[in-house]
């Protein structure tokens, strides 16, 4: 069994979505991000100022939201 790695500390509005269901090792960054867009339905996104792309408990790809 891994020892878990150490808690995120994120002191900004941060969005998690899960693309567990499209990541796959070896995606390209351009790939990352469609998943992850594609999972963020959310009606205010500029509420949030980073999405974190979490597939199987772990974050794969991180992303600043732009006005």
């Amino acid at each position: 069994m891994q020892p878990l790695p150490p808690p995120l500390d994120v002191d900004e509005p941060t969005l998690l979505v899960g693309v567990t269901q499209t990541y796959r090792d070896g995606m390209s960054l351009c790939e990352l991000y469609r998943a992850a867009r594609y999972a963020w339905q959310v009606n205010e996104p500029h509420q949030y100022s980073l999405v974190l792309a979490v597939a199987n408990g772990r974050v794969v790809g991180a992303f600043r939201v732009t006005a």
